[in-house]
């Protein structure tokens, strides 16, 4: 008889593996640490919103090793120089974790994953912070932008960041970046909190952070508008036989996209993706992501 158990024991012996059952239905989570972080811009090795960035980076206790063009290369794409390519370790600056690049953007970025950090790769890849928003597919000629997706592409993590000080005169301190500085803090630590073993972003997946100059709204995920928000044209000029290139507005009214979000005033997160196939799900890091970092 003794082997015998009666309903309760039963009972009781089916609540706990219900209680366990529930423990384990979520996975362990990776605690937020210290990561090894690329850091580029499209803007150049001292721009003050690279400065900011790295300086919060570092702050928060991550590795950052910055390797930025020697001088602003914003708007060039994902090009890549086919020609020698002078680096500069620690220039002026005497900073041994800071490289200059005689190249775009891309150039950087691939000198940073290929050789400067090449023994050791970066947990994550972040580009900027550029000083004028990148949305819509305007955002697909930005240095910044194709950077993240040049990372991306060769299946790293990567963050493109932007913010809108255009209606600011002059040039920005690194002072002017520090929000939006202490924000991509705020997600770096966001994304580390996952389960353990999972990566930061799905694979070949970039995320696209525009950040408003002026903050009055939340955090919110918007896909990328499918229209441009500004288009070159070309006049005459003044030499004979020469064009000059005038940048004229696209269509500013698109609606439940990343540019009317961010004209609302919101912190904007967009997935990109450098992917040809269009057969597959796109991912939802934006989704998921947004909810969490609400102020």
């Amino acid at each position: 008889m003794a082997g015998r158990r009666g309903p309760r024991a039963i009972l009781a012996g089916l609540l706990v593996l219900v209680a366990l059952a529930g423990c384990s239905a979520d996975p362990p989570q990776t605690a937020p640490g210290p990561l090894r972080i690329l850091l580029v811009d499209d803007n150049g090795y001292t721009a003050p919103g690279v400065t900011a960035l790295r300086d919060a980076l570092r702050a928060a206790g991550h590795t950052v090793v910055q390797v930025s063009p020697l001088r602003d290369r914003s708007s060039s794409g994902t090009a890549v120089t086919a020609a020698p390519t002078p680096v500069l370790a620690g220039p002026p600056t005497g900073d041994p974790g800071l490289w200059a690049v005689d190249g775009t953007a891309t150039d950087a970025t691939l000198v940073g994953l290929r050789a400067v950090m090449g023994a050791t790769p970066p947990d994550l890849v972040i580009v900027g912070v550029d000083p004028t928003p990148n949305v819509s597919l305007s955002a697909m000629h930005s240095g910044t932008v194709g950077a993240a997706l040049a990372a991306a592409e060769l299946g790293h993590p990567a963050i493109a960041v932007s913010t809108d000080l255009r209606d600011r005169p002059g040039p920005q301190p690194p002072a002017a970046f520090e929000p939006v500085a202490s924000f991509v803090v705020r997600l770096v630590e966001t994304l580390s909190r996952r389960p353990v073993g999972a990566p930061l972003l799905p694979l070949q997946t970039a995320l696209n952070v525009n950040y408003p100059g002026d903050t009055g709204g939340g955090v919110v995920a918007e896909p990328v508008a499918t229209l441009p928000t500004s288009v070159l044209t070309y006049r005459a000029g003044d030499r004979p036989g020469t064009l000059v290139a005038v940048n004229s507005p696209g269509d500013p009214g698109l609606p439940d996209t990343d540019v009317s979000a961010l004209a609302d005033g919101n912190v904007v997160l967009s997935d990109l993706t450098p992917s040809m196939d269009r057969t597959a799900p796109p991912p939802r890091t934006a989704v998921r992501v947004a909810p969490l970092l609400q102020p």
